[in-house]
Order: structure tokens, then sequence, then C-alpha cells
């Protein structure tokens, strides 16, 4: 929680802010009422006309579908006084939002809270961004991310030229050399000599987990199932099906920080032989996710661990995610197996 509560501040001061000018009610934050809801930051109070609305903080870097779920959606009718708060919230997620009766708060001014007496949806405010003739936006497809993490969990990888990088992550030639102009341009990637090494591996890593779950993770998903047993995970080897967990089963592994509640398996074999495996039944709510392996066969693209995928790719599967467990487990990953990229 403490980890949370220190990004708290700033962001709130900022939505706080924002609300006041877009919704002309005056907001502030309760510091002597200590929620007391599991995963509540903190807690605020909206003030007009001689009216008060209190309602209790939870704050998002990121609002993802798998995340949204998450969030029980309210009966018409009854008050929701859970309020998330994160730095942007698009139209079609604040319609979403909207539609399950959840209130948020962002950054920039939007916001839906629906309470007696109390109605209000703002929507289509976006960040201001100050325009820079030097800046250049780096633009990730589902291609550039695998090139790029092939940049991030290989150091060795930008040793090779091109047309090897193009082999090694089944890209056009010609693809490649786009992306490396924009990480170029981008000031990921700088050259030394005739070396060319990552200048910023924390930046372009934040670029990827930013970027991972809305342009490459769905393309992925081959299904999503469930076990008979509920702790299939702990017997079965899923490495002789050329598989690797990733998600929850992978971050306990590494950091022993939480028990698992969801699977997450990666594959480069045949979905059918994991599924009986593991004796897994289709199931499109189920906790066990299947998703096709996106790297190359290569033991650098993997954890130390054989049989998981590389912390990267763990951390933006725990980010997906997206609760409460799942943020702490992220920030001890970050800490110990991604001290590289934590800056």
């Amino acid at each position: 929680m403490n980890s949370v509560q220190e990004r708290i501040p700033p962001v709130l001061d900022d939505a706080l802010e924002a609300f006041r000018a877009t919704a002309g009610f005056d907001a502030t934050v309760l510091p002597d009422h200590l929620p007391t809801e599991e995963r509540a930051d903190t807690a605020i109070r909206l003030t007009r006309g001689g009216r008060t609305w209190n309602f209790v903080v939870e704050f998002k870097a990121h609002l993802t579908p798998a995340l949204l779920q998450k969030f029980e959606c309210a009966p018409h009718g009854q008050t929701n006084n859970r309020l998330l708060l994160t730095y942007h919230v698009a139209p079609n997620m604040a319609e979403r939002l909207r539609a399950r009766h959840q209130p948020f708060m962002d950054t920039v001014g939007n916001a839906y809270i629906e309470a007696p007496g109390l109605f209000i949806f703002v929507t289509g405010q976006r960040p201001k961004h100050q325009a820079d003739p030097t800046h250049h936006t780096l633009r990730l497809n589902a291609t550039g991310l695998r090139l790029a993490y092939l940049l991030l969990c290989d150091e060795h990888a930008l040793a090779a030229n091109y047309r090897e990088l193009a082999q090694k992550t089944d890209t056009a030639l010609g693809t490649v050399t786009n992306y490396i102009a924009q990480l170029r341009a981008a000031k990921f990637i700088v050259t030394q000599g005739r070396k060319r090494h990552l200048a910023n591996p924390g930046g372009l890593f934040r670029e990827w987990v930013a970027n991972y779950p809305k342009r490459l993770r769905p393309k992925l998903l081959l299904g999503r199932f469930q076990a008979r047993d509920p702790d299939w995970w702990q017997h079965v080897d899923i490495q002789p099906y050329t598989a690797y967990w990733g998600g929850e089963v992978a971050a306990a592994r590494l950091t022993k920080y939480l028990k698992p509640a969801t699977q997450t398996v990666y594959t480069h074999g045949k979905l059918t032989d994991l599924v009986v495996a593991g004796q897994l039944k289709k199931d499109p709510r189920g906790p066990i996710e299947i998703l096709t392996a996106f790297w190359p066969r290569d033991e650098a693209m993997t954890a130390a661990h054989p049989e998981l995928v590389h912390p990267i790719l763990v951390f933006a599967d725990l980010d997906y995610i997206g609760d409460t467990r799942t943020d702490e487990t992220a920030q001890v990953l970050l800490r110990t197996h991604l001290t590289r990229y934590a800056e």
C-alpha cells in the first residue's frame, strides 16, 4: 500500500484541480478519513451548494479491459462510492465505466460520478502536450513490440545486423530498418563508434509495458480454460510442450510473494497437447489463459528458469491483471529482477 500512496499525491492533486475546472465542484482530500475498504488508497469529499459527497479512491496507472471486469457492475440506482483515479480515460473507456456505474476521475478533467443528488459525466478531455519539433513519437505496433522485446531481453541483440534481427523476429527487413530508425530518433538507441546500444532501457521498457496489452497481447490469445484440479500448475511440467509460465505463476516462482489465482501460459507448441496434459476445459471466463509465444526459441528470451518467460513479460502480465496483489508483486519484481529498467 505504501508504494501506491507515494504515487498518489501529485496525481490526485492534478485530478482534483482539473475536476474543479471542468465540473465546477469543490473537491478536497480527507486526510483524517483512512479508508478501511480493501485496495482503497485515500478518500475525497466533493462539495457544492452546501451538499457533500464522500468517496474512497483507488489509483490505477492503466485501465485495461481485464481490470474493468474485476469491478462488479453496480445495480442501477445503487451508489458506488469507490472512485477510480487514473492518468487519462479515453472516451470509449469512459462509456464502459459509466455503463458499469463505476465512478472515475483522471488528471485532465474527465470524470463520471453518480450519487443521490449528483450526476457528473465529462469526457473527451485530452492531455495537453506542448509541440516540440525535436520530439519523436515512438509508434509500437505488434511488429515493433516483438522487435523491442528482443532488444530489451537480449542486450547483445543490437550487435546483430538488420537481416539477422529480421530473421530472429520473423519480420521483413524493411520493417526492422524502419523501427531501428524510430528507436534512434526517439533516443532509445545510440551509436558509439561502430556499436549500437540501448541508451534508455527503462524508457523503452515502460513504452513496451504500456503498449503490449493493447497492440500485441490480444492477438496472441489461444483460449481461456478451467482445470479439473485448481492446483494443476504445481505438478504439471509444461516444458516438454515447449511452453512457459508467465503471469502470476512465474511471478510467484521468481519472488515467492503471492499465491497465484490465475495461470498464464505461453507456448510454441500445440495447444491440444497442453490442454490434454493439464486436463483443461474450455471456459471463456476461466482463470487459465494460453497464448502464443511471440519470441524466437532462444534461451536469451526466457528467465534463468527455463520454464518461465522473461521477467519483462512477467511484469507486463501482472500490470495487465492489475489488482492489488499483482501491482505489489510487480514492484517486487522490478526491484529484484528488473533493476536495469527501474530507472
